[in-house]
């Protein structure tokens, strides 16, 4: 029988085989590294549903750490309901891909994922924004703008390609997580700051944007660049790529915008990842959207009858 080592192995190559993206192939590597630490010598079959919520038992409990403390001081409480979540989706799949490469029963069959926390809001704020654009570069301006109105990952914003991009037509092509590309639109607003861009970007590559000579940006650059850009502007809220991306939802659905389509505008599989990250509203705002919808609304004048 195969042991678990060598089925840890075949599954990492078999997802290299597929073309799964680098960031994602090192948190499968994270994640069965520490299982590893458990079932390394056991017989893959040997492994139990038991052995599976012991682990997870185990994350619940173990105290995580600061990742950038000096002393690496410990929390208490373990990981949270979506860190766990993330570890249950991952190790699901690949429990299923060795029940059907070695013909054994997944242990993960019974193990129910923990249940989905709303989470707080993490969008960056409208008069922020207006503020970054006041003191931002020709290309940080474009980015604000492409960043704000569509929505897309950092990842995607850096791989964009000056092939993807159609200015007539306002529609970008982008490629984001696992490799998935997916259509998105502009406004021409936007178009016009990307225009600008492009007509002073320097020569070379192929991205849309990049850096002083050409180069592709990488994540970690322009979360460097925002880092800047929030100081110049003297921003005290979230100013992140991923912050706009909040924003945009959040946006999308305060000013009418409807949970499906954002579904699909935002590139994800499920309603419900929409709705647990983004559909999230203070109590103040909930019944701002309460007092233009409600159907009472639509009564008219029946009020005068009433007194």
């Amino acid at each position: 029988m195969v042991t678990f080592d060598q089925a840890v192995e075949t599954f990492m190559l078999s997802n290299k085989a597929e073309g799964l993206a680098r960031s994602t192939l090192k948190w499968y590597e994270s994640v069965l590294g520490q299982l590893q630490a458990r079932f390394s010598g056991r017989d893959l079959d040997a492994v139990s549903a038991n052995d599976m919520r012991a682990y997870f038992a185990a994350l619940r409990d173990a105290p995580t750490r600061y990742q950038n403390a000096p002393q690496r001081a410990e929390l208490s409480g373990g990981l949270s309901n979506e860190t766990l979540r993330g570890r249950h989706k991952g190790l699901k799949r690949f429990w299923s891909w060795c029940a059907l490469e070695y013909r054994i029963v997944s242990p993960m069959l019974n193990i129910r994922a923990p249940q989905a926390t709303k989470q707080a809001p993490k969008a960056a704020a409208l008069d922020d924004l207006r503020r970054l654009i006041q003191v931002a570069s020709v290309r940080d301006r474009a980015i604000l703008f492409m960043l704000a109105d569509t929505g897309i990952r950092a990842g995607g914003l850096v791989g964009l390609r000056l092939d993807d991009l159609n200015l007539d037509r306002r529609i970008a092509i982008v490629t984001e997580k696992g490799g998935k590309s997916r259509s998105v639109a502009f406004l021409p607003i936007t178009g016009e700051t990307i225009s600008t861009w492009l007509a002073i970007r320097p020569a070379g590559g192929n991205t849309v944007f990049c850096g002083r000579y050409g180069a592709a940006l990488a994540v970690n650059s322009l979360n460097q660049a925002f880092g800047r850009l929030k100081k110049r502007a003297g921003v005290d809220g979230r100013v992140n790529p991923h912050s706009f991306r909040h924003f945009f939802a959040r946006e999308y659905i305060q000013n009418g915008g409807d949970l499906a389509s954002l579904t699909h505008l935002m590139g994800h599989s499920s309603s419900l990842v929409t709705t647990n990250y983004y559909a999230v509203f203070q109590t103040e705002e909930l019944q701002a959207k309460h007092d233009r919808h409600s159907p009472i609304r639509n009564l008219g004048g029946i009020s005068d009858n009433l007194q």
